[in-house]
Order: C-alpha cells, then structure tokens, then sequence
C-alpha cells in the first residue's frame, strides 16, 4: 500500500480504521499502529484521528529511543554510575 501511495503522489489514500474497540483480527489497536508504522508512512495516507494518535505515540518513542541512543554514543558511560546518571538526565527532559 505504502509503496503504491508512493507512485502515486497525486492521490489520497484514506485508511478507514478507526482504532477504537474491539478488532475482529485478533489484533489490538496498538499492534495494528505498530504494524501501520514500521516504516515511515506517506504523506498522502490518512488515518482516522484516534488512530493517528496511536501512531504519533509508536513516532514519538522511537524518536526518544534514538535520542537516548545518541546521547550514549556521545557520553560513552564507562560505570553503571555514569549510564544511571544518563539515565536519570534523560528522565528528567522527557
């Protein structure tokens, strides 16, 4: 779907999922935002609100999860003292 909205730059895809309720294919609303966000999605695919929220959530943690990566590269913490004080530093920003 992705690479097809892709080739397709023209065209709105509206992807009527809601993520709210029960879901009968056994996933739940957050799989599902898991599964429509492993790669970066096109500009020209919607969601409905609710679940846009559920992916804007997965975009932001993995935004702060290599921010926290990042920060451990640079520091280079050589004790568990030095990697719990990063830890609390990165805390205290979120």
């Amino acid at each position: 779907m992705y690479e097809y909205a892709r080739n397709n730059p023209d065209k709105e895809f509206l992807v009527a999922y809601s993520g709210t309720g029960t879901n009968l294919n056994a996933y739940s609303n957050k799989e599902m935002a898991d599964m429509f966000s492993s790669e970066v999605i096109p500009n020209n695919i919607m969601f409905e609100d609710e679940f846009n929220s559920l992916l804007n959530e997965r975009n932001w943690v993995d935004a702060k999860i290599e921010e926290f990566t990042q920060l451990l590269r640079k520091e280079n913490p050589t004790t568990p003292e030095e990697v719990e004080g990063l830890i609390n530093k990165f805390i205290c920003n979120l």
